[in-house]
C-alpha cells in the first residue's frame, strides 16, 4: 500500500464479491481504487495545509474518461487532461524548442501544450462519502 500509507507489507484485497460478480466488476473496481487512492493523497496534503484547488492528469491510463471522471468524482474538484497525455515527451520538446530558439522561454513554448479536456465532479455527495467510507474501512483493516 503506497503513499499516503507506505506499508509494503499490505496486500491487494477483493472485498463484497458474490456469485453474480464478472470480470467488468473486477476491472471497474481496480479503475475506482485508483480514484480512492488520490482521494487518501488529497487528504494528507489538506492535513499539511495544502488544499487542492484542481487536479491534472497525464500518461496513458488518464485517456480512459472513466477514469478521469471518476477522479474527479471522487476527489470533488475539476480535472484537467491534455489532449496529448504524453506529458513526459511534450516536455522534453519544449525544452528543446526552448533551448534551440524556437521560442524565448518555456511561458512562450506553452502553447506545444494544446487544448485540455475538463472533467467536472458529477457524484452526488451521499453516494461519494458511501464510496470513501467503504474504502477508509478496507484499509483500515488492511493496516491492522
Amino acid at each position: 500500500l503506497g503513499a499516503p500509507h507506505w506499508r509494503a507489507e499490505v496486500r491487494g484485497v477483493i472485498a463484497g464479491l458474490s456469485h453474480n460478480v464478472t470480470r467488468a466488476h473486477i476491472v471497474r473496481a481496480a479503475l475506482e481504487a485508483m480514484a480512492h487512492q488520490i482521494s487518501d493523497l488529497q487528504t494528507a496534503y489538506d492535513a499539511d495545509g495544502c488544499n487542492w484547488q484542481m487536479l491534472r492528469l497525464d500518461g496513458g491510463m488518464s485517456s480512459n474518461d472513466f477514469v478521469a471522471q471518476d477522479i474527479a468524482d471522487v476527489v470533488n474538484l475539476n480535472v484537467e487532461r491534455p489532449h496529448d497525455v504524453e506529458t513526459t515527451a511534450l516536455g522534453a520538446a519544449m525544452l528543446a524548442a526552448v533551448g534551440c530558439g524556437l521560442y524565448p522561454d518555456l511561458k512562450a513554448a506553452a502553447v506545444m501544450r494544446g487544448g485540455i479536456t475538463t472533467f467536472a465532479p458529477d457524484m452526488p455527495q451521499p453516494e461519494r462519502t458511501a464510496r470513501l467510507t467503504l474504502w477508509r474501512d478496507i484499509i483500515d483493516r488492511s493496516l491492522q
